[in-house]
């Protein structure tokens, strides 16, 4: 990563200017800034995910001996553009490839925490330059080039002719709770793994993230309390506004990440995606249908290889006693958690790749070919207070 040219600062502050006089007595929108952001990181659908990995940590001289290990793993994957940042070269990072954007510069700034800044960083550099994200705590287990080759779903999709080369993003399940009280263990019953994904420059996903992210920092956060205060409504709540303290000592700060900029918001970007597709290509397609594969006039597909297993038969709390969010389903959203709970194949929704717990979190893998990465859980911003 090149020096900071000497220029940047300028620019950055002439943007900064234009932006105060911009918003000057209003907040900004959201939708302006997902369209900006959609056409500034546009992707070619033809086009497999960037060859890029991305790892960041403090600083290079902070790394341990595992960590280290780790690192090389990860570096020495074949024909893959290996990055790794530091906290400094983080920053230069969002300055250069946000010029354009400095609301998002200024809310990356503002985040109260260095783990809230390492959740927004790879949202930011994914969408930016797309490619695979991993945590520094993550060992690669298996080739990133041998991921989808062996797995179920390339297997189908090779059946029906459909090109696993226009695959778009790689998600894991990170975990679920099947009990009455999972909402004390996770922020949803079934979540999504933020320590290692993959996904083209550009993706819906992670414009949504990004735009969300920099809408809560700028309008809801106050820096002189340290409150964090979500809209009234939030996660269905009703008139409810939860209101998260994230100064040192508070005891709300913790679950305050997780909502902010952890697997909480990452899970529901998901969602909001794939049902945005599954709204857009299977308007007709009944719930509960039992076909493998289920392809739109479009040549758009759904490939579950989980549907004979009869899964939610066998919850002990199944449906309605649990959603994604609040433990129903919420309106317009045909797919949550049941679709995706307890699977033990891969499934592709049009273009994203959902892989079973066994793939990314090594506690619920059986079969070492089908651990692809293996998270240490080493979680150190959870002990630290800034």
């Amino acid at each position: 990563m090149k020096a900071r040219s000497k220029r940047l600062p300028a620019v950055l502050l002439l943007f900064g200017i234009i932006y105060l006089l911009h918003f000057a007595g209003k907040r900004p929108q959201l939708p302006s800034l997902e369209r900006r952001l959609t056409s500034k990181f546009s992707s070619q659908d033809e086009m497999p995910i960037e060859k890029h990995i991305w790892q960041s940590w403090k600083t290079r001289e902070r790394l341990g001996k595992e960590f280290k290990e780790n690192t090389q793993l990860w570096a020495a994957s074949t024909d893959y553009n290996y990055h790794f940042l530091d906290d400094d070269q983080a920053l230069d990072f969002v300055e250069k490839y946000y010029a354009e954007f400095p609301e998002v510069i200024h809310a990356y700034r503002i985040l109260p925490r260095k783990v809230l800044r390492a959740d927004f960083f790879r949202y930011l550099v994914v969408l930016a330059q797309g490619g695979i994200y991993a945590d520094i705590d993550t060992r690669l287990n298996v080739r990133v080039d041998a991921w989808l080759k062996d797995a179920q779903i390339a297997r189908i999709a090779r059946e029906y002719g459909i090109s696993m080369a226009n695959i778009s993003a790689i998600i894991g399940v990170e975990d679920e709770c099947d009990c009455w009280g999972w909402r004390a263990v996770f922020t949803r019953r079934l979540q999504f793994c933020q320590w290692t994904f993959a996904a083209k420059r550009g993706h819906p996903i992670f414009v949504d993230l990004v735009s969300k992210t920099t809408h809560l920092t700028l309008n809801n956060y106050d820096a002189s309390s340290g409150l964090l205060t979500f809209p009234k409504g939030y996660k269905g709540m009703g008139n409810t506004a939860p209101v998260y303290n994230m100064t040192e000592g508070s005891n709300s700060w913790y679950e305050g990440i997780l909502e902010w900029t952890g697997p909480g918001p990452f899970t529901d970007s998901i969602f909001h995606y794939l049902n945005t597709y599954y709204a857009t290509y299977f308007k007709d397609l009944l719930e509960g249908s039992d076909n493998v594969v289920s392809c739109s006039s479009d040549k758009q597909c759904f490939i579950d290889p989980n549907k004979p297993l009869d899964i939610i038969s066998n919850l002990q709390y199944p449906p309605p006693h649990g959603d994604n969010l609040l433990g129903r389903k919420l309106p317009r959203q045909p797919l949550g958690w049941e679709n995706f709970t307890m699977i033990e194949e891969p499934i592709l929704v049009g273009s994203v790749v959902i892989l079973p717990k066994k793939y990314f979190n090594q506690k619920h893998a059986t079969d070492p070919t089908e651990n692809y990465v293996e998270h240490g859980f080493k979680g150190t911003w959870k002990w630290s207070q800034s």
